[in-house]
């Protein structure tokens, strides 16, 4: 099995500037000081309260620019940092139109090595080709998937990058909700919000151990030393019709 599909809620903005690293990782529950050009990682901005204000994913572009996409969209994204940046050096911009995020699955073979051969060029730098960059995720493998890769794409690439993913024997799906719910991988407004802490619903991979203060951080580490949250985000089974409309999170 090779699929792939593309996420359109998730968009990026652009975080550029001498103190954008500084901001980053004072303010989010990511450890940005050692986060290297090509590296990516999870983040969140929380409230005092350990409550998500925003979920998103970061990519060390340069030493002093971030790409940052979120489900929350680029606007969300935009207006969560504004409120938090007042006499830093950096500048936020919105690059809704600039990129498009993917997702690809194989249960076989290894997107890498596929783009190489059909494109016959290897990748640039940490995980670079031609206007796309591709990002190790791994959170959605579980047998009989092998491997799980998110895919940055400049968005006047997207067809010839979606003709390199037919070539390499990838099929486009509509949804990739399935590989998702069980992945227990919270999804934005249903299960990620106002009212969760990151740790209800599996973000630990968002909220590093170790890096210092950031807003929130108190109440991430209570629950860690109690051993688990209060209450978690679960898959329920059942059988009939499917709900028409999830029920969010609710305090």
């Amino acid at each position: 099995m090779q699929t792939y599909s593309i996420l359109p809620n998730w968009q990026c903005v652009d975080v550029q500037g001498p103190d954008a690293k500084d901001f980053l990782h004072r303010l989010s529950s990511a450890n940005f000081k050692f986060l290297k050009p090509g590296q990516f990682t999870a983040a969140t901005l929380l409230a005092a309260n350990g409550k998500i204000l925003l979920y998103f994913k970061a990519l060390a572009v340069a030493d002093e620019h971030y790409l940052l996409w979120s489900p929350a969209g680029a606007q969300a994204t935009f207006d969560a940092l504004e409120r938090m940046h007042f006499r830093e050096d950096f500048k936020i911009t919105s690059n809704a139109a600039g990129y498009t995020y993917l997702r690809a699955l194989s249960s076989t073979t290894d997107l890498e090595p596929a783009v190489a051969l059909h494109t016959g060029q290897a990748l640039k730098g940490a995980g670079q080709w031609d206007g796309v960059w591709i990002l190790k995720e791994s959170k959605w493998n579980s047998a009989p998937l092998l491997h799980d890769v998110g895919l940055l794409v400049q968005t006047e690439k997207l067809s010839s990058i979606e003709q390199v993913l037919h070539d390499s024997g990838y099929t486009k799906t509509n949804s990739l909700e399935a590989y998702r719910i069980r992945a227990h991988d919270a999804q934005y407004p249903e299960e990620l919000g106002p009212n969760t802490i990151p740790l209800e619903v599996y973000l630990d991979d968002a909220v590093h151990e170790n890096k210092g203060c950031y807003p929130g951080q108190e109440v991430i580490e209570r629950i860690r030393s109690m051993g688990q949250p209060p209450r978690m985000m679960v898959v329920v089974h059942g059988i009939g019709e499917a709900p028409k409309t999830p029920v969010p999170i609710t305090a």
